[in-house]
């Protein structure tokens, strides 16, 4: 028999805490106008790579302090939430670019201030399922 406690202010200042960093940078991004720079140095395409990056690499040096077990945790399914939302970021970025491209600024327009304004609540409505789906499922089948 193994005793196991967990110690939440490590996880929240290690996992969270940083994620959550992430996420409001991710945001931020949302709001750089590719109209105003150049498509093929959109600091909106970089940054979001560059976030998705540090997830992953913020994932990979966690790593070793997560227990190895072969089921999906709640923080794998965060940092999944998180990589996956940023995703969603970067095509709807190549989108609106590729709409400014083709002459249709109306509505490149539009789905960037639709995006901005979606993006928040997908993002905290992702982790918040996340979280509900874990704590309300009966793992002890």
């Amino acid at each position: 028999m193994i005793d196991v406690q967990h110690k939440p202010q490590y996880i929240i200042f290690n996992f969270f805490i940083p994620l959550f960093v992430i996420f409001v940078a991710a945001a931020a991004v949302t709001w750089i106008d590719p109209a105003k720079t150049a498509s093929y140095a959109s600091p909106r395409l970089g940054g979001t790579l560059t976030l998705i990056l540090t997830t992953i690499a913020l994932k990979l040096s966690l790593a070793k302090e997560i227990p190895a077990v072969n089921y999906i945790t709640l923080t794998d399914a965060v940092f999944g939430v998180t990589v996956f939302t940023l995703i969603l970021s970067l095509i709807t970025s190549c989108m609106i670019i590729y709409l400014i491209e083709k002459k249709q600024e109306m509505l490149s327009k539009q789905v960037n201030v639709t995006f901005r304004k979606i993006y928040p609540f997908l993002y905290v409505g992702c982790m918040g399922g996340i979280v509900l789906f874990f704590f309300t499922v009966n793992w002890s089948l």
